[in-house]
């Protein structure tokens, strides 16, 4: 019988508290359990019975009980689940309740015939709460992965959709549902990607992009090179307030309307860009920090290399106005330079109980990665704190 008891390691954004593995040994095979407590954020709680053969090339591991607890999330295996790891490493009899959901198949990864097949269905969206507590949504998220062929030229689809979900926040009852489909396609060493998205017919995108990729070492995926022909295009009509209700945006409110028309053209590490994007009667709501913009306006171009900031400027709802302008590259290799400048004139950069701040502000940033420069004056405006009695 072998006990081990460990605690306090940290890894990955995972702090384990307490994990306690324990196995009975017998006839060359191992009856193992763990239990491990731990939080990534939220609480976690894991619970796992697989007999275990000393010998790998004895036979697959045999996993008969894997219960995961993330938060309120309840993840239950439905049968067993055999994990082979040798000659290659394989999964067989994949099976999880996620809540009233499920995701099933299988995982073969020889490297010379890659076998992958994972079945999702009816996956709840409030799955969403891991990411941010606040994000309250109803509905379902389906969808199928599949991976066949060789490590260096495999064939791959992917297709994932949800025919409607919807926000709980009760402020925004009045949102129609989102409705989306992503389709990723891999062939030939040709990556194509898609997204199609609506929210009624107030908010609507379409998202497609394909790109070349050429033999990677022996044993190894295709890559993608910087000088990979490039082919990619975004058309968004956008209402703002819709949009965000799906958004981990935990107390940032967006309103307003957003158009986008950009296209991609050139290679990965030298893209050309061209159309514009723009932004009309903007409004963004920062309550935490005190910050309410009003009247917000953006008019931005591609042009090759660069985004062009033609136009941005916007007021407080508390007094004051603020502007911007200038341009950022795109261009990886030189480190996305930027030159842009932003100017304040009494803009109320927060109104909050305790004290409101008015600002004036001329900067500008320059430079690239790792070392913009940022340079110019901030005056604070004379400044009302309020002391409760």
């Amino acid at each position: 019988r072998i006990d081990l008891t460990v605690t306090g390691v940290a890894a990955g954004g995972m702090t384990e508290k307490t994990a306690v593995l324990g196995a009975d040994v017998a006839g060359g095979v191992a009856q193992a359990t763990l239990n491990a407590e731990g939080d990534a954020g939220v609480p976690v709680l894991l619970a796992a019975v697989a007999s275990v053969p000393l010998d790998p090339a004895a036979g697959p591991i045999s996993v008969s009980r894997l219960d995961a607890d993330l938060g309120d999330v309840a993840i239950r295996q439905r049968g067993p689940m055999q994990i082979a790891l040798d000659p290659a490493p394989r999964i067989d009899g994949i099976d999880l309740a996620v809540d009233d959901g499920r995701i099933s198949g299988h995982v073969g990864l020889d490297t010379a015939d890659l076998d992958i097949a994972v079945a999702i269905r009816a996956l709840p969206a409030a799955l969403a709460r891991l990411a941010d507590p606040t994000l309250e949504l109803d509905g379902r998220i389906g969808g199928d992965i599949r991976v066949t062929g060789p490590i260096e030229n495999p064939t791959a689809d992917i297709a994932l959709s949800t025919p409607g979900v919807r926000t709980l926040d009760p402020d925004l009852a009045d949102v129609p549902p989102l409705v989306a489909e992503v389709v990723v396609k891999l062939s030939d060493r040709r990556a194509t990607a898609r997204l199609d998205a609506s929210i009624g017919d107030g908010a609507t995108a379409s998202v497609s992009a394909d790109v070349d990729g050429t033999a990677g070492p022996a044993g190894s995926p295709p890559i993608f090179e910087p000088d990979a022909p490039l082919n990619a295009r975004v058309d968004a009509d956008m209402d703002l307030a819709r949009v965000s209700a799906f958004l981990p945006l935990d107390l940032v409110a967006l309103g307003g309307s957003a158009q986008a028309r950009v296209s991609a053209g050139g290679t990965i590490g030298d893209p050309a860009l061209s159309g514009a994007v723009t932004v009309d009667q903007g409004r963004v709501d920062v309550p935490s920090a005190g910050l309410y913009l009003r009247d917000l306006t953006l008019r931005a171009e591609g042009e090759g290399q660069e985004l062009v900031i033609r136009r941005l400027d916007t007021r407080a709802a508390g007094g004051g106005t603020l502007t911007a302008s200038g341009s950022l590259s795109a261009d990886p290799e030189t480190g996305f330079p930027a030159d842009i400048t932003v100017k304040a004139q009494g803009f109320n950069a927060s109104d909050m109980d305790l004290a409101s701040v008015s600002i004036d502000m001329d900067l500008a940033m320059s430079g690239a990665l790792p070392e913009y420069l940022l340079a110019g004056k901030i005056t604070v405006l004379p400044t009302e704190i309020r002391i409760p009695e």
